[in-house]
């Protein structure tokens, strides 16, 4: 997360920053850069950096946060444009930025992609899977717990399909089988379960 020095910015001046880090990521992915190169391509001070992210891995995650949150609105617009539900592909055809952004993210190790995955707090992808759960039919006959583990579940399960893909050099569109393995859960969780005697 950001420190409050960041927050302290002018609300223009981070979404510069924001912008300017989305493009940086778009062009190549995070372990070609470092925090020198990064801080000059953002037209920052290596000490401003600090101030504001803290290390280069809180930067990265919390840009992957961000350029997700707004793919999501640049879906729910689309959406809304389109009068019907959209892709993934959709959505990344008609914006490159946030194509390359992807793309580049899937080349990134696989140790900084399980450090964005693998977490619950901060994280909007786990809470957007959690609000999702909780919305199903029959949600209210899963305790807290098990809603919160399906949502983590689904959360890393992409980090698991792109890792298999990239494991065993597979050649199949990754975002498909991630929501297609995503419909299997969710449609099992949406029977609910039986009543315990």
């Amino acid at each position: 997360m950001p420190s409050t020095t960041f927050y302290n910015l002018k609300y223009s001046k981070q979404k510069e920053l924001l912008h300017s880090a989305m493009t940086l990521f778009s062009e190549k992915h995070y372990d070609e850069w470092n925090v020198r190169s990064m801080s000059k391509e953002l037209g920052i001070t290596t000490g401003a950096f600090y101030r504001y992210f803290g290390s280069k891995e809180e930067f990265y995650i919390f840009i992957v946060d961000y350029t997700l949150e707004q793919f999501w609105e640049s879906a729910r617009q689309l959406s809304e444009q389109l009068g019907r539900q959209v892709d993934v592909n959709e959505v990344r055809n008609r914006n490159k930025l946030q194509d390359n952004f992807w793309k580049f993210f899937d080349q990134s190790s696989m140790d900084i992609r399980m450090k964005y995955y693998f977490r619950t707090k901060n994280n909007p992808l786990y809470q957007h899977q959690l609000n999702a759960i909780s919305k199903l039919n029959q949600a209210d006959t899963y305790e807290k717990e098990e809603k919160e583990v399906a949502a983590f579940t689904i959360a890393v399960l992409q980090y698991i399909v792109t890792s298999f893909k990239y494991l065993e050099h597979r050649n199949f569109d990754e975002e498909r089988m991630f929501q297609k393995l995503r419909d299997m859960l969710l449609r099992g969780f949406e029977l609910g379960k039986d009543k315990e005697t």
